[in-house]
C-alpha cells in the first residue's frame, strides 16, 4: 500500500506528551498491531519532517481512499465516522487499562504511551481516509497554559453503560400497640431478692439473730451447757469476751491513714575535675616513642556511571539484561539485539523474546529526514532490556549507522555500548561511519 500524505502541520505551537520513546511511531504501531490489529494501528498517521521547511511535519497514512477532514463531512458521514472513531478509541483505552492492571513499571509506561497517543490539540486533527478514521498531531496538545486535554473525548463522548438502580422495597411494618406494664410485680420481685440477700449475708456463726434467720447450727455441747444454771455465768463471761474481740477485729479492718515521709533532698555534689595523667618517665631501656596508627581514610564514593545516568534521564528501564547505546551527535544510530532463538529486538520489532526496546532516538528515514525534528538531540540514547528470566544462550548486539544528518554527512560517529547481564557490566567503545556502517558484539548469558 502506497503512503498518502494527509497534511502538513507546524510544531511551534504544540507541546509533546510523554518521553520520546513513548511517542515512537514504530513502538506505538507495533504494540497496537500485536494486541488489536491493523485497523487500530491505522488510526495514527506517521509523522515525517517536511523537506526544506524547519518546524513543519508531514503526516502520512497507509489507508486507501479519499482524504477528507472531519469538518468537511456531511452530518450522517460525520456521525458514522465518530462512531467508528469512538470504537477504536475505546478499544485502545481498554488495552491501556489491561497494561495498567499488570502492575510492573514497563507495562505502566506502555499504558501512558497509549493514553497520550489519544491526545490531540483540536478537531482539525481528525481525518477520514476512505472509511478509516486517522489522527494527526497525536500525543500533542496546544503549548499554552491550561491547554485542554481529552479533546477526542469531547468530539466523541465515551458511552457510559448505566446500571439501573433497583428501588428499595417499600415494606411497611405495623407497630404493635404499646402496652402499659404493671409495675407492682417488680416491687414484689425486688423485695424477694432483698430477702434472699439478707438470708445469705446476715448473722455470722456465733452471733444469734432471729431463729429462722440463723443458718449456723448450734453445737450440742453449748445447748447442754445452756440448760445448766451452774454454767450460765461462765457462758455469759465468754460471750462478753467474744464481743470484745469482735470489736477489736472490726477496728483492725478500718484502713489506716498512710503517712508519706518526704526524704530530705540530697545536695548535688559537683563532679570532681579529672586529675591530669602523670607524664611517663622514660626509663633507661625505653625505646623510641610509638606513634598511634592513623585511621584509614574513608572510601571515596564511586562515580556515577554516565551511561546509566543518561539512560535514566531519557526514561529507559533496566532489567536482568540491559543494553544501552549512547553517542554525541544528531545521526541516527540503531541498536539491534538478536536473541538465542533468532528473534530480533530493534526499531521495527520493539518487543521480542522477552526484551523491549524502550528508547529509540534520532529517528530518520534513509534520506536523513527526521521523523520529528523536535526529538532530534545531540545526546541520544537507545536502550533494550529484559526484565525477568531472559533466555539462556548467545546474544548478538549490532550498532548500525542507519542515517546521517543531511547537514553533517560523511563523518565518523563514536559511540559507547554498555552490556549489563547477570551482574556483569562490559562497556565497548566503537566507531561507525560511511565506510563501516555497523559494529557487532556478542555475549553469552
Amino acid at each position: 500500500m502506497v503512503e498518502q500524505r494527509i497534511a502538513a502541520t507546524r510544531t511551534d505551537h504544540l507541546r509533546p506528551l510523554g518521553a520520546p520513546g513513548q511517542r515512537s511511531y514504530d513502538f506505538l504501531i507495533g504494540t497496537l498491531q500485536r494486541a488489536l490489529g491493523n485497523e487500530h494501528a491505522l488510526l495514527f498517521a506517521e509523522p515525517a519532517q517536511s523537506a526544506g521547511a524547519s518546524g513543519s511535519v508531514d503526516w502520512y497514512s497507509n489507508a486507501g481512499g479519499v482524504i477528507r477532514p472531519l469538518s468537511a463531512l456531511s452530518e450522517l458521514e460525520a456521525q458514522a465516522a465518530k462512531e467508528r472513531l469512538g470504537q477504536l478509541r475505546d478499544d485502545i483505552l481498554g488495552l491501556a487499562e489491561r497494561y495498567e492492571a499488570a502492575g510492573d513499571e514497563a507495562s505502566q509506561r506502555v499504558a501512558i504511551a497509549l493514553r497520550n497517543a489519544l491526545e490531540i490539540p483540536g478537531e482539525d486533527s481528525v481525518y477520514l481516509v476512505g472509511e478509516q478514521p486517522v489522527l494527526i498531531q497525536w500525543a500533542h496538545r496546544l503549548d499554552r497554559q491550561h491547554a485542554p486535554r481529552g479533546v477526542l473525548s469531547q468530539i466523541v463522548p465515551r458511552k457510559v453503560v448505566e446500571t439501573p438502580v433497583q428501588p428499595l422495597p417499600e415494606t411497611i411494618t405495623e407497630l404493635a400497640p404499646r402496652s402499659v406494664p404493671s409495675w407492682w410485680w417488680l416491687w414484689a420481685l425486688l423485695g424477694l431478692v432483698t430477702a434472699l440477700v439478707l438470708y445469705l449475708t446476715l448473722t455470722a456463726c456465733g452471733i444469734r439473730g432471729f431463729g429462722w434467720l440463723n443458718h449456723c447450727p448450734v453445737p450440742q455441747e453449748v445447748s447442754a451447757l445452756a440448760l445448766q444454771d451452774s454454767a450460765r455465768g461462765e457462758l455469759q463471761e465468754e460471750l462478753r469476751g467474744l464481743e470484745q474481740r469482735l470489736a477489736e477485729a472490726d477496728g483492725a479492718c478500718q484502713p489506716r491513714p498512710q503517712v508519706v515521709e518526704r526524704l530530705p533532698e540530697r545536695p548535688v555534689q559537683p563532679e570532681p575535675e579529672p586529675e591530669p595523667e602523670p607524664e611517663p618517665i622514660p626509663g633507661p631501656q625505653s625505646g623510641p616513642e610509638r606513634t598511634p596508627p592513623e585511621p584509614d581514610p574513608e572510601p571515596e564514593p564511586e562515580p556515577r556511571d554516565e551511561i546509566d545516568e543518561a539512560r535514566e534521564n531519557a526514561g529507559g528501564q533496566e532489567g536482568e539484561i540491559t543494553i544501552t547505546l549512547v553517542w554525541k551527535d544528531t545521526a541516527d544510530l540503531d541498536l539491534h539485539v538478536t536473541c538465542p532463538n533468532g528473534e530480533k529486538v530493534y526499531h521495527q520489532s520493539m518487543s521480542a523474546c522477552g526484551g523491549v526496546l524502550d528508547l529509540d532516538a534520532n529517528k530518520r528515514n534513509r534520506n536523513g529526514r527526521a521523523a520529528d525534528p523536535n526529538l532530534v538531540t545531540t545526546s541520544p540514547v537507545e536502550n533494550a532490556f529484559w526484565a525477568n528470566d531472559p533466555a539462556r544462550g548467545r546474544y548478538q548486539v549490532m550498532v548500525e549507522l542507519f542515517a546521517e544528518d543531511p547537514r553533517r554527512r560523511n563523518r565518523s560517529h563514536r559511540f559507547q555500548l554498555k552490556i549489563s547481564a547477570g551482574g556483569t557490566d562490559i562497556v565497548h567503545d566503537g566507531v561507525v561511519g560511511p565506510r563501516k556502517t555497523n559494529a557487532t558484539y556478542e555475549f553469552i548469558y
